[in-house]
């Protein structure tokens, strides 16, 4: 799995610009499927089994979190606003890449606060980006406002089974479900019309989730995203208690499908298939939300895959969670084939 998970981690695919991961996405899934496309907005979708009546449909997301250039000071530096990234004091002084307008352009990510007694937090309005032009003159031969900004970094092997990369929210998704529709054989869901897809824009308003949902009407639909891990230091309790290495988790969502997340737990203790569990007083807050709503209403519910530092240059992620989470989809497909919800 950790071939595809690095590919899509090395293509950059910030908000509004995933064509090229997609792309990747979609080489990977087009082999094994009846039929690969895309759609109007730019999601990626495969079908397998095309024609059967139950329809299924498993979803990630290729978007991923960055920065926007919005502006170019007198002297060169590009001012800069968030897609979706975390803290702001996290990307001080991290390489990034500018999508200008004839390649990628190396800057540094500065900020205007200095150190001092009476340091206050860093905000995005307080950062620059150094891309070494003399004067607003030459960085506009470079770049624009509107230009994508992202953080060069390379995924490595971590030890102990783990990956650290940017972007793992959500290629790690895309890797499961690459490999659910890789793995699964036609006759193991002969009985379902199975799609499985890469949706654009999640990180903003899940845009591309609305409108695949709505066209394909799934009878069912799982999305696959990663969730915030909590052993870390600082974490609160309160918030649950999800870890790297003990498996997919699933919500408790009031929005979403109960009989979903119940099958779901079956199938893992049927499979002896190791999960956690998380709880949302609200929201799932991923395209799960928006596919529920869809067309007249669809039964959604949502797998995540354990993840720690999220929406930062650094993700984590264990190998053992990604697999556990392909092994749990496969199952459920494969009793949800004998026994439609």
């Amino acid at each position: 799995m950790k071939n595809l998970l690095f590919k899509l981690i090395q293509t950059p695919s910030l908000v509004g610009s995933e064509d090229a991961v997609l792309e990747s996405f979609r080489n990977a899934m087009s082999p094994h499927a009846d039929n690969t496309w895309t759609d109007r907005v730019g999601n990626v979708i495969s079908v397998k089994n095309a024609g059967k009546k139950y329809k299924v449909l498993l979803v990630a997301h290729a978007d991923e979190v960055g920065l926007l250039v919005t502006n170019i000071t007198e002297k060169g530096f590009l001012l800069c606003k968030s897609m979706g990234m975390g803290a702001a004091a996290m990307l001080v002084g991290q390489r990034v890449s500018i999508l200008g307008k004839n390649e990628a352009i190396p800057g540094i990510i500065q900020s205007k606060i200095k150190k001092d007694k009476n340091e206050k937090p860093v905000k995005f309005a307080d950062l620059f980006i150094d891309i070494g032009a003399k004067d607003k003159k030459e960085a506009e031969k470079w770049v624009s406002p509107g230009d994508y900004v992202y953080v060069t970094s390379r995924p490595i092997d971590f030890g102990n089974g783990l990956v650290v990369g940017k972007g793992l929210d959500d290629k790690a998704g895309m890797t499961v479900i690459a490999h659910v529709m890789k793995e699964l054989a036609h006759k193991d869901v002969d009985k379902i019309c199975l799609y499985c897809a890469a949706a654009v824009g999640e990180e903003i308003n899940s845009h591309g989730a609305r409108a695949m949902a709505a066209a394909l009407q799934p009878d069912l639909a799982i999305a696959v995203d990663v969730t915030e891990t909590m052993d870390k230091p600082g974490s609160d309790p309160i918030d649950g208690c999800v870890e790297l290495k003990k498996g997919p988790v699933l919500a408790r969502v009031p929005i979403l499908c109960r009989r979903i997340e119940e099958r779901l737990r079956a199938t893992a203790q049927q499979y002896r298939i190791p999960c956690q569990t998380e709880v949302y007083p609200y929201l799932s807050y991923t395209d799960a939300d928006y596919i529920h709503t869809a067309a007249q209403g669809i039964l959604s519910h949502i797998v995540s895959i354990p993840l720690r530092y999220m929406h930062s240059p650094q993700e984590i992620i264990a190998v053992q969670d990604l697999e556990h989470t392909r092994d749990l989809l496969k199952a459920f497909l494969k009793e949800l084939n004998n026994a439609p919800i």
